[in-house]
This record gives structure tokens, sequence and C-alpha cells, in this order.
């Protein structure tokens, strides 16, 4: 809602900053008129510094997509050691400007599957509500793809975070590789009896 402000106009002034092919015959009657144009400039403005924050956000998007990719693929992965990815990640894990870019690297980069198990094995060092519904969702989707290893890497995460919603994830999915059906049903079971001894 507009608020009724006093305004003094020079018309000279006032001509000068609106087009003055559609105004300088016109007569502005009252302060309300004074201030829908005033508005409608302010707005104009708004439009152009959001246009331009847009563009560089989308550049620092891809500055840091590009930079996030390299510590990925030059991410070594030891067993009892936390890569620079890993350890990106845990700090990070409440950035969802960051986490949105690790989504877009994971789709853009699904048929790679070096790029892929790294980014499942550090969502595997979170908890499981640090990146919901983000880091559940990636799983999900590498359960669909055709890599046994990147499926593998996917069930140890929710493996990992073992509670009663990533059971209810590992209970909807149809794995059809028969030592990976074999390792999912493993972990479904150990994290039931778990839960049932808490």
């Amino acid at each position: 809602m507009l608020k009724e402000m006093e305004y003094t106009i020079n018309m000279d002034i006032f001509n000068s900053i609106y087009d003055t092919n559609n105004y300088e015959n016109k007569k502005v009657n009252n302060k309300f008129e004074i201030l829908i144009l005033d508005n409608n400039l302010i707005k104009d403005n708004e439009f152009e510094f959001k246009t331009i924050q847009n563009e560089e956000t989308k550049q620092n998007q891809k500055i840091q997509k590009n930079r996030i990719l390299n510590m990925i693929r030059e991410s070594e992965t030891e067993w009892g050691r936390y890569s620079e990815f890993e350890e990106f990640l845990i700090k990070n894990r409440n950035d969802k400007f960051l986490i949105n870019i690790i989504n877009q690297i994971f789709i853009d980069n699904i048929s790679d599957s070096d790029v892929i198990v790294k980014i499942l094995h550090a969502f595997s060092k979170l908890d499981y509500g640090d990146t919901y519904p983000n880091a559940q969702t990636m799983c999900l989707a590498a359960i669909s793809v055709n890599n046994s290893e990147v499926k593998e890497a996917a069930i140890e995460v929710f493996e990992a975070w073992r509670n009663s919603e990533a059971l209810k994830l590992l209970q909807i999915i149809d794995i059809k590789e028969k030592w990976l059906k074999k390792y999912c049903d493993k972990v479904i079971e150990e994290i039931k009896e778990e839960l049932e001894n808490v």
C-alpha cells in the first residue's frame, strides 16, 4: 500500500525525468497521480537492478560450479580420511546455494560414475537431515543409473544414515542385480533390527 507523501515538484525537473513527449502537456492534478508516476520509475529501476543481480548470480553460479566440479574430480576417496570435497560439503551443508550447485553438477554428470560416486560418498558423511531433500533425491536417482558402482554407493549412503526415513526409501527401491539386491536387503534388515532395539 502506498504511503501518502508530500511532494514539491518542479515541473522542469519532472519533465526531464519523465518522457516529455508523453507528459509535457499533461497536468498532474493530485498527489496520488504523482505517487503512481514515481512508483513506476522505482519499479523500472528495481527491474534493472534485479536483472543485473540475476546476471551476477548466474555468473557466480557458473564460477562456483566449475570450482566445485574440479574439486570433486581431483578429490581422492580414502578409507578413514575426508577428501577435500567431503570437507567442503560438511562445512557448507547448510548453504542452499552451494547444495543447489552440487545438485546441478550431479544432474549434468549423471553418466560420469566417478563424479556421482564421489558426491554420494560425501553425502554419506552427513546426517540425514543436513541436505534434505537434495541428498535423498540424488540417491534415489542414482539407483536408476545403469551402473552397479553408482547403485552400490547410493545404498551405502542410506546405510550410513541408518534411520527410519532412510529405511522407508530403501524399501521402495527396485534393484535387479542379485548381489546388489542381497546387499540392499541386508542393510534393510540391519536398520530394522537397530530401530527395534532403540
